[in-house]
């Protein structure tokens, strides 16, 4: 089992850190709660050295300041994610424009669901492959009470980031974009996304997060 490997070659701290906040039984989907979302927890985090959660409330809180500064300046634009897995970041992302009442802009999210295209440096070809677009849907469903996505302005394009039909399918649901949001781990994949949102037009302001923050 995971948690006793990370246990046996880190310690306890690592192991709970890992199990609440990673990915080992998908508990970060209820233990990260909005709440969690300061400085000071964050802070708390990086201190003590728990890598996980600081990782995930330190890109989060990012991600909201994002959205602060795109309501306040009230900035045109869409926004696409590169890379949405089982959802989690889709989830936030979802959760933020509704925060701040940007309900107007869709939400694009693009995915093979076959995971890594190939293997690179300390990744595998088929890494994170445990999902698929069912899946997904049924992730925002269950944990961001998506039900009609069109009707919600969500869309989920289903293929690799440097496919024609993919593109296209991008260039047909948007010609102005605000934020990218980008989960590759390759800078092959990141490299495809980058000719991808070259295509677009963009806002005179426009936004590209990663998801490992601090890395």
């Amino acid at each position: 089992m995971i948690f006793f490997q990370i246990f046996k070659n880190q310690g306890l701290k690592a192991a709970m850190d890992n199990l609440i906040f990673g990915r080992i039984i998908n508990f970060h989907w209820l233990s990260i709660q909005p709440v969690l979302l300061n400085t000071r927890i964050y802070n708390f985090f990086k201190r003590h050295k728990w890598i996980e959660a600081e990782h995930q409330i330190g890109r989060l809180i990012n991600m909201e300041n994002i959205f602060k500064d795109i309501s306040s300046r009230k900035l045109d634009g869409d926004i696409i994610e590169f890379g949405s897995y089982q959802g989690f970041s889709l989830k936030w992302i979802i959760y933020f424009r509704k925060k701040y009442k940007l309900l107007e802009k869709k939400i694009i999210a693009i995915d093979s669901f076959e995971g890594l295209p190939k293997s690179s440096s300390g990744w595998k070809k088929g890494q994170f492959s445990d999902t698929s677009y069912n899946l997904l849907l049924k992730n925002l469903s269950k944990y961001a009470g998506c039900k009609n996505f069109e009707k919600e302005n969500i869309y989920i394009i289903n293929g690799f980031f440097n496919t024609i039909n993919v593109n296209n399918e991008l260039a047909c649901l948007t010609n102005n974009v605000v934020m990218s949001h980008i989960d590759c781990d390759l800078g092959s994949s990141c490299d495809e996304a980058f000719k991808s949102i070259d295509l677009i037009k963009h806002t005179d302001r426009c936004y590209f997060l990663f998801d490992d923050w601090g890395c």
